[in-house]
């Protein structure tokens, strides 16, 4: 085995093996031996639908029937009744009541037990630890009352912090498995392309191209190797991995990058090199896209520390009441590691973490985890992709300026801009869709500034102010193409991005944060996107995707807090190392790179909205977990004295998290009113 890596939410592993040492057989063997029987998937084309599993579903429904049940049975002593007059009458419903929680504790509460051994294995305390040694006390405990006809027992509270518990983390696997956010960059790309070989078609896999095959590729199919185009000619759309507006037209012998889609008619093309070492792939092989291990989240290590204070406090009670009064030693241990049990911490995060993820999922940004929503809690520094996410996608505002142009005027314009290749070119044909054209054969393109013809006598030059002559103290010309006949300049075109709706807004609402873009796109747009920004804001352009993750990882390196909005696969690096990575898409279906949470571009304006609950659900959290410990407190006091009826513990215990799920609902209900309303 060369390597694996394992998603524990998921229950997902990868494997890297010598397959000249050891078959895939030989692994699903090795799994099966040490008790992981794998289930083998390649990029799974079915998705499986999305909510809790089917043993999840039945070990909540047993535990949620058990728990009822034995409350209804023991009602008559939460009201210190006895059946006075047949005492065979009550031992039967304790029996009863015995052998209602065994399904809970042996099948419902497994997997406390499981996670707890490991924790043991790696000499480590976690959460599940704790929890399994209460169940494990209560319910040793209830079964040597009740065999002994000396009490009741817990096996209310028993049933109660396995059922609550389940919820708990059902709750929040079930939004967590909504979308699959890992996914590799392979996934994007067709299964299999076209090959010719021999002037006959056959399909290929894309791992399985090497160096000169010809390729036929079909419209709107996914370039998935760096080639050179053998025939024809080509538009190519870059959106897919730019995230910028302009198509691509190329001529045979001109290089196509893997990651294109085809516009228009089929292309036939020669390879450059095998798929996996296309153009873009040492941005994905580039070591932020790793595998990297969560953070602890402050709730965790909180619980880590009580469950150490919980069992020192218990251990403490148990022996001062063995030297005072032996009597009472037992019922302090017990009752301690009862009544201040640490489920009702773990449930502090999970429901307001399960209520907030589901709240944002109501407005249409699907996080990937809690810790998602805390990083976003803690960010300082948010940094901006310009096209798709501040711009519009593929719209440009363009309008003229200038002298009016007569019908004659305007064919020769539109004629000559339709032998550019110049993205302003072909965005003003565009927009100004129709008219006269004329065949024009004098014309000559200087690349990057304009074009110039002669047509009817006339010296026609269209481009920058450079090239057509014009001084202009505006800085922003590289947004105007200018319009010359002979000696005189008819006017401009202005070419403005279109800023999406409620940015100004967004912007004003994130007062107080640092700001930056990051964009691909060259500075034409700088003075518009300088008067947009808040000021001191840092505005970077000709943004390669390396360069977008040079400067998170410079930001990160200043102790900052960042947090990447971009939507274009030149975005995932930087969408990776951010601390917080959010990729807008135009609907479900869109491609969007690794990130943490995916955003709707059309709710763009409320990304202020959900920075704001995710602090208001830190704050949330803290104050339940106070509650908590609150309530912890004044049970251990009662606990410890050794005074505690089973009466007490019984609605204590449940008391406790059936009052942090409603302070977590209602507390969600109040932040959404507050930032959404």
């Amino acid at each position: 085995i060369l390597s694996s890596q394992v998603n524990f939410k998921t229950k997902q592993i990868s494997i890297s093996f010598n397959h000249q040492k050891i078959s895939l057989r030989g692994v699903a063997e090795l799994l099966a031996s040490i008790g992981y029987e794998p289930h083998i998937s390649l990029y799974e084309i079915n998705v499986d639908k999305v909510g809790i599993s089917n043993a999840n579903a039945i070990k909540i429904g047993i535990a949620g029937f058990c728990f009822a049940n034995i409350m209804l049975i023991s009602f008559p002593e939460y009201l210190g009744l006895s059946y006075v007059s047949d005492h065979t009458l009550t031992k039967f419903f304790r029996l009863l009541n015995l052998g209602i929680s065994l399904p809970v504790i042996f099948y419902c509460a497994n997997e406390f037990f499981i996670n707890a051994l490991h924790s043991f294995k790696q000499k480590y305390l976690n959460i599940d630890t704790p929890i399994a040694f209460a169940i494990t006390i209560t319910f040793s405990r209830s079964v040597y009352e009740i065999l002994t006809n000396t009490g009741a027992g817990y096996l209310d509270s028993m049933s109660g912090i396995v059922f609550f518990m389940l919820i708990g983390r059902a709750l929040q696997s079930r939004t967590q498995s909504a979308l699959k956010f890992n996914r590799d960059y392979k996934s994007y790309f067709p299964i299999a392309v076209t090959l010719i070989d021999n002037e006959k078609e056959s399909s290929i896999q894309i791992d399985k191209i090497k160096t000169d095959d010809v390729l036929l590729l079909h419209h709107q199919e996914i370039i998935p190797v760096d080639c050179i185009l053998s025939k024809g000619k080509a538009e190519i759309d870059y959106s897919f991995i730019t995230g910028e507006i302009e198509s691509h037209y190329l001529k045979v012998g001109e290089i196509i990058y893997a990651g294109g889609k085809v516009i228009g008619s089929n292309l036939e093309v020669i390879t450059l090199k095998p798929f996996s070492q296309n153009n873009f792939t040492q941005l994905w092989n580039n070591s932020v896209f790793k595998t990297k291990t969560e953070p602890y989240s402050f709730v965790t290590n909180l619980n880590k520390y009580f469950s150490f204070a919980l069992f020192t406090l218990a251990i403490s009670a148990f022996v001062y009441w063995r030297i005072v009064d032996p009597s009472k030693a037992l019922d302090a241990f017990t009752a301690a590691l009862i009544v201040a049990c640490p489920c009702s911490l773990l449930l502090t995060s999970s429901f307001t973490f399960g209520y907030i993820i589901e709240l944002f999922t109501k407005h249409r940004m699907f996080v990937k985890s809690k810790q998602t929503i805390e990083e976003m809690a803690k960010a300082n520094h948010i940094v901006f992709d310009k096209t798709g996410t501040i711009t519009e996608a593929n719209q440009l505002d363009i309008h003229f300026e200038g002298k009016p142009l007569n019908e004659e005027e305007k064919t020769t314009i539109f004629s000559c801009m339709q032998q550019s290749m110049h993205p302003f070119s072909r965005a003003i044909i565009g927009h100004y869709k129709g008219g006269n054209k004329i065949n024009i054969t004098n014309l000559k393109e200087v690349k990057g500034f304009g074009i110039e013809a002669w047509v009817n006598e006339q010296h026609v030059k269209i481009g920058s102010s450079e090239f057509v002559g014009v001084s202009s103290e505006n800085k922003n010309t590289n947004s105007f193409v200018f319009i010359k006949f002979d000696e005189e300049i008819k006017g401009k075109f202005i070419i403005e991005n279109i800023i999406k709706e409620g940015i100004i807004e967004l912007f004003r609402n994130l007062n107080g944060y640092n700001i930056s873009l990051l964009s691909g796109d060259n500075e034409s747009s700088k003075m518009q996107m300088k008067e947009l920004f808040p000021k001191n804001s840092i505005l970077l352009y000709k943004q390669l995707p390396e360069e977008k993750l040079q400067h998170i990882l410079e930001l990160q390196n200043q102790g900052k807090k960042v947090m990447m909005v971009g939507d274009g696969l030149n975005d995932a690096g930087a969408l990776k190392q951010s601390n917080c990575g959010i990729s807008i898409v135009q609907n479900h279906f869109s491609f969007s790179p690794a990130c943490d949470a995916i955003f709707e571009s059309k709710n763009i304006n409320k990304l202020s909205a959900f920075i704001q609950s995710a602090k208001d659900c830190k704050r949330l959290i803290q104050f339940t977990f106070a509650y908590s410990i609150l309530y912890n407190v004044v049970g251990l006091s009662i606990a410890v004295s050794g005074h505690l009826e089973p009466i007490i513990a019984a609605i204590l215990m449940p008391s406790s998290s059936i009052s942090i799920i409603l302070i977590s609902f209602l507390g969600t209900k109040y932040i959404e009113k507050k930032n959404f309303s």
